[in-house]
Parts: C-alpha cells; structure tokens; sequence
C-alpha cells in the first residue's frame, strides 16, 4: 500500500468521443461522473464530469483530487490499496472550480503483480463518496496490507492521540465525516490536556 499520487493535467481538452461515453454512461444521471481507464502499464487516466447545471468547486491539495484506489481481495469485498497523505501546511489546500458539462483529467499509477482482481477509484467530493467504473487489473497481494508509512504518517498519529485507530484509517481511507468527527474529538482531547495542565 502506499499513497495517493494523482496529477491534474490542466492542459486536457475533452474530445467528442469522450463526451459521448459520458452521455452514454450508466451514471449519466449522476452529479459527478467518473470514468476510469488504463493508459500503459504505469499511469492510468481518469475523467471526471461535472454533470450539474451549476459551477462546482472541487477541493484539492497541492493540486491533487482526494482519491484512492480500492480492489477487491481474496473473498470479492473492496478494501483501499492506497491512502491518502494529508498535508499540515495551509498553503496546499487549495480549490478548481468546474463549470457545468466540463470534464477534467487526472493521471495516477497503475500497479502490477500476480493477483487478478478488480480495482476502482474512490473520491470524496463535498463529504461525498463517488466512484469511478471498475477495471480489471494485476496487483500485489500484499498491497492490501497496511504499510508501517501509513501508521508513522502525522496525520495519522494525531487522530490516534485524540482517539482509535478506527478513526485514524477512516481519515487516511477518505471515509466521509471523518474529518469532522477528528476535529471534534481533537478539541475535547485538547480541552482535558489543558484542564489536566492547569491541575498540576
């Protein structure tokens, strides 16, 4: 497992052939759509349309979509492959704003190994979850398996100090509120070792 690295490219322009796939889509209908296909061996490219009548603002950092890869392992259920490495340094959140109809694209790495499986793009837009279509693909195995970066990554720490680590991978797994329910918990963390500071 390692994490998230997808680039924008600012400089796509969507062609007919595109606009029709997403016209033709299963998930036409949907606010967001996202269509997922492989490049090369390496990169795989994603689509992703603002289906609304209205502009959207999506949230980034450093320029990146808040997206990982999930697949499903052994006994068919999904499970993330990678994680998401949230920035402390305020000047990386940043937002793109996405007229009605546009489609963008962002690049992010395809993986290789011996495991036939199905894999499948998780982003949270808005405190919302949205996935791409699946892809059939060759992973690691042990690409499900929780890396040591993951459990050292501050993000991470921070969220096990003012609570669990169930919390701490809903965070790095973008599972929607998780966020708000770490900020909550982080200010009565806070709250006690301040109260307890003030006893001694």
């Amino acid at each position: 497992m390692d994490y998230n690295k997808n680039q924008s490219d600012f400089e796509f322009i969507a062609n007919e052939d595109l606009k029709t796939e997403f016209n033709e889509n299963e998930n036409s209908k949907s606010k967001i759509q996202i269509i997922a296909k492989i490049t090369n061996d390496s990169i795989i490219s994603i689509y992703l349309k603002n289906n609304t009548k209205d502009t959207l603002t999506l949230s980034k950092q450093d320029w990146h979509l808040y997206l990982i890869q999930e697949a499903k392992n052994k006994n068919g259920k999904w499970k993330p492959i990678e994680y998401w490495s949230y920035s402390w340094c305020g000047n990386s959140y940043l937002s793109e704003k996405i007229t009605s109809q546009k489609i963008i694209k962002t690049e992010t790495e395809k993986y290789n190994g011996t495991f036939e499986t199905e894999i499948r793009f998780k982003f949270l837009i808005d405190n919302k979850i949205y996935y791409s279509n699946q892809l059939k693909c060759k992973i690691d195995i042990t690409q499900f398996d929780i890396p040591e970066e993951l459990t050292k990554h501050s993000t991470y720490n921070n969220v096990l100090r003012a609570s669990n680590k169930e919390l701490a991978e809903k965070v790095m797994f973008l599972e929607p509120n998780s966020m708000k329910e770490f900020s909550e918990k982080h200010e009565i963390w806070l709250k006690k070792i301040t109260e307890k500071n003030k006893g001694k």
